[in-house]
């Protein structure tokens, strides 16, 4: 494994790995959760809102990722 800092061509990478690292996650918690609750707690789909935040902490300037 190289560790490397973060470039902006990166980007779809990075969103691929998070999506494929929390679809596990998130999977659970529908199965364990009351589908109601969690449809409120989600109302999109999880991956949309992830994918938006790992842009935002990418892309933010006062952030090295």
């Amino acid at each position: 494994m190289r560790i490397e800092p973060y470039s902006a061509d990166q980007l779809d990478a990075v969103i691929r790995l998070s999506l494929q690292a929390w679809t596990p996650v998130f999977e659970s918690i529908q199965n364990v959760m009351d589908l109601d609750v969690y449809r409120e707690l989600y109302p999109s789909d999880w991956r949309v809102s992830q994918q938006q935040a790992v842009e935002t902490v990418c892309t933010a300037e006062d952030t090295h990722v």
